[in-house]
């Protein structure tokens, strides 16, 4: 369960092919073993997504999504996959990735989308010091439309990776800078995660990843820019009971000695300039995997604190987190893995309220998990404070991998739920069934879902899933620009309206090309407000005017003053209501007016507006 094979979750068979092959190179081809790496993986992929379907309409019950349609790119370009996505505003979304020119380099693509329609993609413009060799793109984040910060790596002259940094300002990108590592790096760690970037306002983002240092041992690297200027990386301050020493990472095995810190960081997220957190891994001093949580304040990185594990979780203490959301400085949620004390994988679901980070707690899975589940949580997403949906996968009874959806609402996790696939979804047991990679959540309870099933015939197909309400909808297959098959990488929700997700598909000429989609969930209503209260204790009365975004009609309740010990805990029942609602002739005591939007097809505001008085 180390934690290179966890980021390549549901392919890990696949991987593990690739690496032995380009585990037999020597040492010194370590940038020819990459670039096989990755060109093999997306080989693979091809073969994987290979199938016949006609284009169509694409529905869902509480999203609608457009046809896909093919990334336009640069007229060299062979073979291209867009990785990573992300919505600035309701009508703009930017895209990064790479493709293949005609000499087989990787180049570095992106891509703009205003008003819906996406413009052609451009090659990244590279520092000076690049190779035409390979360059990768993989993570954005935009604060505003056409403002957008992304990270990838690229190869410099004398074939070292080095993590690769690129600005968008008014929609037009600027050439890329290359990041300052730490003193004691030795170049960009190639086998870890990608760089990961999060973005507070314009030009004030946090990049994470990994580096080598001297020792040959992997490093956590935290970038930060502030009003526009990256600073230098900074390693990862790690908990006292960081391993230290040990022989490093050996690249010739691929694997890293226990004894070495090892460290892996895969996700950030920053609420507001100079305020973030990330998440990833690191060994202690037992050689164990342990959770790393690092937290930015006021610009400053704090030593990182290990991830507390559920009370089930066994003597091997062995954990890993995958990805982190926050809406506001110390407040968070990180999902990831553990290994219980039956030496058995579990999901692991952690919730940091006002700076502190609470004992992580177990995702309960669905009914028909097997005994040994295997799960594995890739993404999750907050609307606000405790209010979260995460995504990945599990074995189910019968061992084929299922789409997991998990949800919380006001701080408390429910069991998780199978992803419901489309009708043509098959069933094989070699290859598993679905696989959900990305989540985004644009309001309490609605949100988006991506990733990958496999159909009757084997081949993969993209995913979408929506959620309204809290309840998540059947998936629909992504309508292709051709008859292909496809896979979906990432999602991003800006607001109820608007989303795109992004990945490949597979253009029956042997080829991949990029896949764009945009979407619409279904407004719940969101934002219920009240807007006047007026209570009259001497004539023992009350009224309440308020207003709610998507809202056709309202729904309140009225909890009433304790007359018995058993009304300790009052169950709040909601009647149908219009504004200005007048309660008259209430007795002494205090109440709990609640109030929630409801639109016209009976989905409701998960948070409700509350006015607490005394008559």
């Amino acid at each position: 369960m180390g934690w290179l094979g966890r980021v390549v979750g549901c392919v890990t068979g696949l991987v593990s092919v690739v690496a032995g092959v380009s585990g037999a190179l020597p040492p010194a081809s370590w940038p020819l073993r990459r670039r096989l790496f990755t060109v093999s993986l997306l080989v693979v992929a091809l073969w994987m997504i290979a199938a016949v379907h006609p284009p169509g309409a694409l529905a869902s019950g509480t999203g609608v999504w457009a046809p896909g349609v093919e990334a336009t790119v640069p007229a060299d370009a062979s073979n291209t996959a867009i990785a990573g996505v992300s919505c600035g505003s309701a009508e703009s979304c930017s895209a990064v990735g790479f493709y293949l020119d005609g000499s087989g380099d990787g180049q570095g693509l992106l891509v703009n989308e205003s008003s819906r329609n996406w413009a052609d993609g451009v090659e990244a413009s590279l520092p000076a010091n690049a190779s035409s060799v390979w360059v990768s793109i993989g993570s954005l984040s935009c604060v505003s439309g056409g403002n957008c910060t992304a990270v990838g790596f690229y190869d410099d002259r004398s074939g070292s990776q080095q993590v690769l940094l690129l600005s968008e300002s008014a929609g037009v990108w600027s050439r890329g800078v290359e990041a300052v590592l730490p003193a004691d790096a030795v170049g960009y760690f190639g086998v870890a995660p990608p760089p990961s970037v999060s973005c507070a306002s314009p030009g004030n983002c946090a990049a994470v990843g990994a580096y080598i240092d001297s020792s040959s041992s992997p490093q956590g690297l935290l970038l930060s820019e502030r009003t526009g200027v990256w600073s230098s990386g900074v390693e990862a301050w790690l908990p006292a009971n960081a391993a230290s020493g040990g022989s490093g990472f050996d690249f010739a095995m691929d694997s890293c000695d226990p004894h070495s810190p090892c460290v892996g960081i895969t996700s950030v997220s920053c609420a507001s300039a100079g305020n973030c957190t990330a998440v990833g891994n690191y060994n202690d001093r037992s050689g164990d995997e342990e959770g790393l949580l690092l937290s930015e304040r006021a610009g400053v990185w704090r030593r990182g604190v290990e991830a507390i594990l559920p009370g089930n979780a066994g003597g091997y203490r062995a954990g890993g987190l995958s990805s982190v959301s926050c809406r506001s400085p110390g407040n968070c949620s990180a999902v990831g893995w553990y290994i219980n004390n039956s030496i058995s994988a579990e999901g692991l679901l952690l919730s940091e309220a006002a700076g502190r980070w609470a004992r992580g707690v177990e995702a309960r899975l669905p009914a028909n998990a097997a005994s040994d589940p295997f799960p594995s949580l890739s993404s999750v997403s907050c609307s606000s404070s405790g209010n979260c949906a995460a995504v990945g996968n599990y074995n189910n009874s019968s061992g084929d991998a299922e789409g997991l959806l998990l949800s919380e609402s006001h701080g408390r996790w429910a069991r998780g739920v199978e992803a419901r696939l489309p009708a043509n979804a098959g069933n094989n047991h070699l290859i598993g069934t679905a696989y959900i990679g990305s989540v985004s959540c644009a309001w309490a309870g609605t949100c988006a879902a991506v990733g990958g099933y496999h159909d009757s015939s084997g081949s993969s197909q993209g995913l979408l899933l929506s959620e309204s309400s809290g309840r998540w909808s059947t998936g629909v297959e992504a309508v292709l620009p051709a008859s292909a098959g496809s896979d979906l990488a990432s999602v991003s929700c800006f607001s109820m309206g608007n989303c795109a997700a992004v990945g490949a598909y597979y253009d029956g000429s042997g080829g991949s090309q990029g896949l764009l989609v945009t979407g619409a969930l279904v407004s719940s209503p969101h934002s219920t407000t009240i807007t006047r209260a007026r209570v009259n204790r001497n004539r023992h009365k009350a009224s309440f005017t308020f207003t709610a975004i998507g809202a056709t009609r309202y729904q309140c309740a009225l909890v009433k003053p304790q007359t018995k010990r058993r009304d300790k805990n009052p169950k709040v029942v909601f009647y149908s209501c219009a504004s200005n609602k007048a309660y008259r002739h209430l007795r002494h005591g205090r109440y709990t007016f609640e109030v929630r939007g409801v639109n016209s097809a009976g989905a409701v505001d998960l948070n409700p507006a509350i006015e607490r008085f005394r008559i």
